[in-house]
């Protein structure tokens, strides 16, 4: 049982007792006692104390930025086309 498992647990009963509740539903009052539950079990207040398991993957280096698609493979911007086609724009706006 890990940390993120047991917040995944507790934010799926969060939305049940959020949904059954706004129903009317007394079926929320199940979800809150089986929340309420789970705070008492030891295992998971030694899971809630270990950190989040994203705080202990470090984050990997952003690459530099690269050229998008075609851009590598355009070499001479003569070679490239900066004109936009109008015809339909004409016909049928794009902003009414």
């Amino acid at each position: 049982m890990t940390n993120k498992t047991v917040k995944n647990l507790m934010d799926l009963y969060q939305k049940a007792i959020e949904y059954y509740s706004a129903l009317d539903n007394k079926t929320y009052e199940d979800f809150l006692n089986r929340m309420t539950n789970l705070f008492k079990r030891e295992d998971i207040q030694i899971a809630l104390s270990q950190p989040d398991e994203e705080a202990k993957v470090e984050e990997p280096e952003k690459p530099e930025s690269k050229p998008m698609f075609g851009e590598s493979d355009l070499g001479d911007s003569s070679q490239s086309s900066d004109t936009i086609n109008t015809e339909k724009s004409e016909e049928q706006p794009l902003i009414d």
